[in-house]
């Protein structure tokens, strides 16, 4: 097997990658109050169906922004996960190696 193709565990990348998704969480959870503070300044004193269908929009939004967070989340954590049984399977690697 050529170097070229053989799998490398990267530490660095998983951690970065893990790092990536957990700040994007709070990016969504920053953003998505910023949005709906925006558009009620926006729509200011509406009332009736255009208030009332301007409201189930933003929670829409809002739930589809916690979703979209638990799912960054669940990368994160992956990742952190993929991280851990790399540098568990690249010790028992080297512990081969060494015997």
């Amino acid at each position: 097997m050529s170097s070229d193709s053989m799998l490398v565990f990267e530490e660095a990348s998983a951690n970065q990658m893990a790092q990536v998704f957990r700040q994007r969480v709070s990016t969504v959870k920053d953003f998505i109050p910023d949005v709906a503070d925006g558009v009620h300044s926006a729509v200011g004193d509406w009332t009736g169906e255009s208030r009332k269908a301007c409201d189930e929009a933003l929670k829409r939004m809002e739930k589809r922004g916690e979703e979209l967070a638990d799912l960054l989340t669940a990368a994160a954590d992956a990742m952190e996960k993929i991280l851990a049984e790399g540098q568990h399977a690249e010790s028992k690697a080297f512990a081969c190696i060494d015997s």
